[in-house]
């Protein structure tokens, strides 16, 4: 039997605190994997400029030419070419990217979502100032109609655990370093059983 790869999926709505939750992970020595890397990749190679708008759009596309789950099916390669047997997976959409990610022999999957409030998400885009972001509420909510269009709802259903994200950055760290615990016991536990 081949090495498992211990694959943790972060999901979330917009300025959750997925970001924050990925690098918790990367600290803790998982190879990170970005759906988004995938996108930005493909417009580079298409000279495309990568604003928000235009990989919005090249994302979009390709889900509707290729089926849902096509930049997970180009990630793959990143995984299973990985020396690293703990890969954090960021910028999954919906339920079709995970069932792409879950096709792969030996991979031990485990889904975390992080919650916060339309308002708290809201007032961290004013803050944060990214070029992607908007400030516009029309803008902010469009963006939430699209994600939630592509499953991201289905994909945060589907999640086993969940961290809320509504105060401090502790705080969340904290949520993130229980989730950590659990998964290094489930680990610990299917290493023995194996």
């Amino acid at each position: 039997m081949g090495v498992i790869v211990n694959i943790l999926v972060v999901t979330g709505m917009p300025a959750s605190g997925k970001g924050e939750a990925v690098e918790f992970f990367r600290e803790k020595d998982f190879r990170v994997v970005s759906l988004g890397d995938a996108v930005r990749d493909e417009a580079a190679e298409q000279g495309m400029e990568p604003s928000a708008y235009n990989l919005a759009e090249l994302a979009s596309s390709y889900r509707k030419r290729f089926g849902e789950g096509i930049w997970a099916k180009r990630i793959m390669s990143r995984i299973t070419m990985s020396s690293n047997d703990r890969i954090v997976i960021d910028g999954m959409r919906g339920p079709a990217e995970l069932m792409e990610i879950d096709k792969a022999p030996g991979n031990s999957i485990h889904l975390i979502a992080i919650h916060s409030s339309p308002i708290t998400r809201r007032n961290r885009i004013i803050k944060r100032s990214r070029c992607d972001d908007s400030t516009d509420i029309e803008v902010f909510l469009a963006r939430d109609e699209r994600e939630l269009g592509y499953g991201l709802g289905e994909l945060i259903s589907l999640a086993e655990f969940m961290v809320v994200n509504e105060s401090s950055q502790e705080d969340l760290r904290e949520g993130l370093e229980k989730v950590y615990g659990r998964l290094l016991e489930m680990w610990s536990n299917s290493n023995e059983r194996g």
